[in-house]
């Protein structure tokens, strides 16, 4: 039976159970220690009522010496088939060598969270986390950011009103772009104090897509989307391809959906795909999710 490979934002999920410890990088040997030794005992942890981790990291929160650690917990309700969740931040008191919760987040009846994205908007020193659900085949995100504003206190700074099909997320700049897919379709970034939104564009899929070979192409008319870049694309192991709005000032939010033959030759790394095997791949591409779709094949050389 041949297969067939959807390629959503679900395929770039953090695994059943990451521990994050890039953010410890600045401390020493033996500060590290601390922090990997407190990521090790938290990922074996359980909270009552049948809570277990599912995401364990260390995150510079509060924008301190020490960063925080950050867990995300989850339970599935089998009354409702729906997730219970329990996020935690710890902070460690070097004068006292204890680690103690400063932060708690709870969220009941829920789909299945992850840690979408990390990264500074505020300054150079605190970090913020992109947290939350992910419904339904079509991979329904909606967003929430984690942080401080102060370095004093960590709390939920915003939840999107609404969700994102197919949903990515990513700090880069100091902008959190939120789309489907490779598609922007907002972008929020702080003006002092406030935290602003913009419509986001063609020049933001571009951004956020990073150097790659070749760009795959999406135009709006009459109320449909068209693939308007060639059908055929040749590439070279190790080169990569986005699919971008072919205008960049173009802010129509598509949402495209693309199914792989099952080949495996490219792979999708953050906002590209990348052509990681020789041969020949072919997509049915859906510019409109769901939609009518085109036929895309790709030749990695």
């Amino acid at each position: 039976m041949k297969k067939t490979v959807l390629f959503t934002a679900a395929g770039l999920l953090i695994s059943l159970l990451p521990i994050q410890m890039d953010s410890a990088a600045a401390l020493s040997k033996s500060e590290n220690k601390i922090v990997d030794k407190q990521l090790a005992s938290l990922k074996k942890s359980k909270l009552s009522g049948g809570y277990k981790p599912i995401d364990v990291r260390s995150v510079y929160l509060l924008g301190g010496k020490y960063p925080e650690t950050f867990v995300l917990y989850e339970r599935f309700n089998s009354k409702t088939y729906m997730n219970d969740v329990i996020g935690k931040a710890q902070k460690y008191d070097a004068k006292k060598k204890k680690w103690s919760t400063v932060y708690t987040y709870t969220d009941r009846e829920t789909d299945y969270y992850a840690v979408r994205a990390k990264g500074k908007m505020i300054d150079n020193k605190k970090e913020q986390l992109v947290i939350g659900p992910s419904a339904g085949n079509a991979g329904y995100v909606t967003p929430i950011l984690i942080g401080s504003t102060d370095g004093k206190k960590i709390k939920k700074i915003f939840e999107a009103k609404k969700t994102y099909t197919f949903g990515k997320a990513v700090i880069r700049d100091q902008k959190l772009y939120l789309g489907s897919m490779t598609i922007v379709h907002d972008v929020y970034s702080y003006k002092g104090t406030k935290l602003t939104r913009r419509v986001g564009n063609g020049a933001d899929d571009r951004k956020v897509a990073g150097k790659v070979s070749k760009y795959m192409t999406l135009d709006g008319y009459a109320g449909y989307t068209y693939l308007t870049s060639p059908h055929n694309i040749s590439l070279k192991k190790g080169q990569s391809v986005a699919v971008v709005r072919e205008y960049k000032d173009d802010t129509t939010p598509y949402v495209y959906r693309a199914l792989s033959s099952g080949e495996g030759r490219l792979k999708m790394e953050s906002y590209h795909f990348k052509a990681v095997k020789t041969g020949v791949e072919r997509w049915t591409f859906e510019p409109d999710a769901y939609g009518e779709a085109d036929k895309v094949k790709f030749t990695v050389r």
